[in-house]
Formats: C-alpha cells, sequence, structure tokens
C-alpha cells in the first residue's frame, strides 16, 4: 500500500527543499547521504517515506536530520519560522484571528516588518 494522495505532499516537498539546498551548499550529496550524516538508523525510513509507502517520519528522525542541517524542525515540515521575536508575535496573533480579519492583519505586518 503507499500513501500517494495522503496530504503528507506538503512534508515531502519541504524535506525535498531542505535536502536541494544542502547539496547546493556541499554538506550533502543526496537525501540518502544526509539521512546517513544525519545518523537516521535507516535509509529506508527516508525513501519509504519520500515514496508514500510510509505516511509520516517520527519526531525522532525529523530532530535528526534538523540537527544535521542545522535547521528549526519547523523548516522541514515546510512551516513558518520566525526570525525574531516581533516576528514570532506578529505570526502568533495572525495563527489567532479569524479568517475575516487576516488580509487586515497580513498588510500590518508587512508595514511593521518593513520599518513603516
Amino acid at each position: 500500500m503507499t500513501y500517494d494522495d495522503d496530504g503528507m505532499g506538503h512534508y515531502r516537498n519541504a524535506l525535498i527543499k531542505v535536502c536541494d539546498e544542502l547539496i547546493a551548499a556541499g554538506r550533502v550529496t543526496s537525501m540518502y547521504d544526509w539521512s546517513k550524516k544525519a545518523t537516521v538508523k535507516s535509509d529506508a525510513t527516508i525513501r519509504n517515506f519520500m515514496n508514500g509507502r510510509s505516511r509520516s517520519l517520527s519526531i525522532e528522525t525529523y530532530a535528526l536530520l534538523a540537527a544535521f542541517a542545522e535547521r528549526p524542525i519547523a523548516d522541514l515540515l515546510g512551516e513558518e519560522v520566525p526570525r525574531s521575536e516581533k516576528e514570532r508575535l506578529i505570526l502568533q496573533g495572525y495563527r489567532a484571528a479569524p479568517d475575516s480579519g487576516k488580509a487586515v492583519l497580513e498588510a500590518q505586518a508587512k508595514r511593521e516588518l518593513d520599518g513603516r
């Protein structure tokens, strides 16, 4: 059984993006190389997730990959990662806001982060 249309494509694509960045930086040569250097117990763990044979990765696997990549786990999940306390507070407010108010908050956040 494979999980090709399981809604996990976002997470697979996020891993591919980070892996591509590591390849461009010369730190790894492939997803397999990344998992090996990150000391993931078995390359099949990553391979099965990437080809849809498994639906998810454990938090321990994400932690190993993130530690090697020197990135927060959120990056590997494709989530927005606030880079400052100001960004963290803006993102927290945005997530808590009702959908009807998000457009206004986006405009205000852009002005605030652009320093206007």
